[in-house]
C-alpha cells in the first residue's frame, strides 16, 4: 500500500485497492460522493474502526520520480527513499483493520475516511450524510497515532473517551501483550474527535507503529503493527 500514491482528494488508487480486498473477502461495503469506504460486519456490530486513506506530504511531488518501499529485515522497518513520506499514517491502521476482516470473525463497523489532512473533509461529510450508520455503535476506534502503546483520549483539550474504565481496560490489555500502553493526550485532531463531538460516542485512538509522520523519513515498524493488531483481536473479543 505505501507505493500507492493516496492524497486528500486523490484516493482512488487506494481506494481501488482496499476495494478489492473487501470484495475478495466478500465483505459488505458502501462508498459516497466524498470516496469514504464504510461496511459492517456481523449483526448490529457495537465498535466502529476507522483508519483514513489520504496521507500527507506527496502531493506535491508529481509522477515524474523514482520512488521505492523497502523492507530492512535488520531492523524490522518498512520506509522509502527519501522521495516522499510513505504514507505510514494511516496505511498501517487500514493494514490492521484489513487484517481484522481477514483473520478473525469479530463484529464491527469500519469507516476508511478520505482527506484527512485536509481538514477532515472525508469524516465531515461523512457524519453529515450519513448519520444512520452510528446507530447502535458505544465505541469508536481509531487506528491512527505514530509510536507504540498510545492511547489517545484527548484531543485538542477535549476528551472524546467517556468511559475510563474501558480505557483501564484497553491498557490492561496492552500491557499483558508486553506493549508499552499507556494513555495519552493529543494536541492535534483526529477524525474521532468529530464522531465522538457529533453523536457523543465514547472513543479512542491507538498507536498503530508508524513515525515521522509527514517527512521524507517517515518509517514503520512491522513487528509493532502486529502487536498492535494482536491488541485489538484482544480488544474486540472482550467487547463482542
Amino acid at each position: 500500500m505505501c507505493a500507492l500514491e493516496s492524497y486528500p482528494g486523490k484516493e482512488e488508487e487506494l481506494k481501488e485497492f482496499v476495494e478489492n480486498e473487501l470484495s475478495e473477502m466478500l465483505i459488505f461495503y458502501d462508498d459516497d460522493m466524498q470516496n469514504n469506504l464504510f461496511g459492517e460486519r456481523g449483526k448490529n456490530p457495537k465498535v466502529l474502526l476507522n483508519a483514513h486513506l489520504d496521507s500527507y506530504g506527496a502531493e506535491h511531488v508529481g509522477k515524474n520520480w523514482m520512488f521505492e518501499v523497502i523492507y530492512d529485515e535488520k531492523t524490522g522497518r518498512i520506509k522509502g527513499n527519501g522521495v516522499r513520506p510513505i504514507g505510514a499514517d494511516d496505511r498501517c491502521g487500514i493494514a490492521i483493520i484489513l487484517a481484522l476482516l481477514r483473520f478473525t470473525d469479530y463484529q464491527f463497523k469500519f469507516l476508511f475516511t478520505t482527506s484527512c489532512e485536509d481538514e477532515h473533509q472525508g469524516v465531515k461529510f461523512f457524519i453529515e450524510n450519513h448519520p444512520e450508520f452510528f446507530k447502535g455503535v458505544n465505541l469508536v476506534i481509531g487506528l491512527d497515532r505514530k509510536g507504540f502503546g498510545d492511547v489517545v483520549c484527548s484531543y485538542g483539550g477535549k476528551d472524546v473517551c467517556f468511559k475510563n474504565e474501558c480505557i483501564d481496560k484497553v491498557i490492561d490489555i496492552g500491557k499483558s501483550l508486553e506493549i508499552p500502553a499507556k494513555k495519552e493526550k493529543s494536541p492535534h485532531v483526529a477524525d474521532i474527535r468529530f464522531i465522538a463531538d457529533k453523536f457523543g460516542i465514547s472513543s479512542f485512538c491507538l498507536s498503530v507503529g508508524y513515525y515521522n509522520p509527514h517527512t521524507t523519513s517517515e518509517y514503520a515498524v512491522l513487528g509493532e503493527i502486529v502487536k498492535t493488531y494482536e491488541w485489538m483481536c484482544k480488544i474486540l473479543e472482550c467487547v463482542q
